[in-house]
């Protein structure tokens, strides 16, 4: 087992030495948290077909967020994705809970 300084939280060294399955929970249990993700899985969530393009969500990001809504938006997506709580289709622009 490969051990860390103390320096290093427990959750981050947990994080370092798990599977991916395992990582993947870890960032999941936490991604909610995070206002934005949170918006958008709800937001995802609340929609009939649990799809909506990624304009929806960058429009009203565009308010609270400037010059930054894209780097922002994406940086979302990218996290949502890995954590396994939406998924993107990059050929349709959309953004999607998978069943």
């Amino acid at each position: 087992m490969r051990r860390f300084g103390p320096s290093v939280a427990p959750l981050g060294a947990a994080f370092a030495e798990a599977s991916i399955l395992t990582r993947k929970e870890l960032v999941a249990e936490r991604a909610l948290r995070l206002p934005t993700i949170h918006w958008i899985f709800e937001t995802l969530q609340r929609d009939e077909g649990r799809r909506m393009p990624a304009s929806y969500f960058l429009e009203r990001l565009k308010l609270d967020l400037g010059d930054y809504t894209e780097s922002q938006l994406q940086a979302a997506i990218s996290w949502g994705r890995y954590a396994e709580r939406f998924a993107f289709d990059d050929d349709s622009d959309e953004m999607y809970l998978e069943s």
